[in-house]
């Protein structure tokens, strides 16, 4: 028996939520490693930690709230580096709207620092992109490749499952050169003292490559084939949760071609993870409201999300 959704029925008919300006993330992108305050990196360094082995005892665990944030940071600022955000204001809301109610809406959706960030990149190729600490980028290719508000809806929760379920700090930390430069930065001396300039320098650096390899790692083979599915999984309970179809993650697989090989080395195949998911929306899909919430979000899909 399914469990009820609670507080569903929002997702139905107003989408309401209002979500970050996607200029909010190019401004917030701008002042991380990659634009013109490349040297605030200690932001992140020393984000709620004070001493030098403070920061490598809590480092060597997980990162916190506020650094999980200035990693995301790092890598919204370089996909928009890289892409561009899409100038179409409409279409921004829109996708703006959905995410805030998937991430309002659905309890098992994990807080961050600085809440969630929503934005559609200027590229025609079909793809979505997430950083740590709650940044969620689709592509324009990705926005017209789907065909209703269930599957948009299903890629966004793709990638707030990635934020959630912290699939970037586990790539992040089996990386080659964070183990290396995590080792390197921490060659430190007294116990207990402040981190003197030159780890400070060091972390900076560090936390600049890391931020540069893991955005690079996410363009060329994705957060790799297991927390692929993870993703998949996680994101259609949140549909779920949310009064969405829970089917929308599989119904966009299903007509997504796959990668070349040569491409996304590390991503699974769409057949693989639509034979995956068939026995959960076997079990969660559909509609529970007699359809009125389906027919609603294709009214709005037919008037361009307004």
């Amino acid at each position: 028996m399914r469990a009820l959704r609670p507080l569903a029925l929002f997702a139905v008919v107003g989408l309401s939520l209002v979500g970050c300006r996607a200029g909010d993330i190019a401004r917030n992108g701008a002042r991380n490693a990659f634009g013109r305050g490349a040297e605030r990196g200690a932001d992140l360094v020393g984000a709620v930690v004070e001493s030098a082995v403070d920061l490598r005892d809590q480092m060597a665990i997980q990162f916190s709230p506020e650094q999980e944030y200035y990693l995301g940071r790092g890598v919204a600022a370089a996909a928009i580096a890289k892409y561009g955000l899409d100038p179409d204001e409409g279409r921004q809301a829109y996708v703006r709207r959905i995410g805030a109610a998937l991430v309002e809406l659905a309890p098992r959706v994990r807080t961050t620092w600085g809440g969630y960030h929503f934005a559609v990149l200027a590229s025609d190729e079909a793809n979505g992109l997430s950083g740590p600490g709650g940044f969620v980028f689709v592509t324009r290719g990705a926005v017209a490749r789907a065909r209703s508000e269930e599957e948009l809806a299903g890629i966004l929760a793709h990638e707030i499952a990635h934020v959630s379920l912290k699939h970037g700090e586990a790539v992040i930390r089996a990386s080659a050169y964070w183990q290396s430069g995590f080792a390197a930065a921490f060659r430190i001396g007294a116990a207990g003292a402040g981190l003197p300039p030159r780890d400070q320098g060091r972390l900076t650096n560090l936390f600049r490559e890391t931020v540069r390899g893991f955005a690079g790692q996410l363009a060329s083979q994705g957060y790799g084939p297991e927390a692929e599915h993870a993703a998949d999984l996680e994101g259609t309970y949140i549909l779920y949760d949310a009064g969405y179809d829970a089917s929308g993650i599989l119904s966009y697989l299903k007509a997504l071609p796959d990668r070349p090989s040569t491409a996304w080395s590390a991503h699974p195949e769409s057949a693989d993870r639509v034979r995956r998911l068939e026995p959960v929306v076997a079990s969660y899909g559909g509609s529970f409201d007699g359809g009125v919430g389906v027919a609603a979000r294709a009214a709005r899909w037919a008037r361009g999300g307004r």
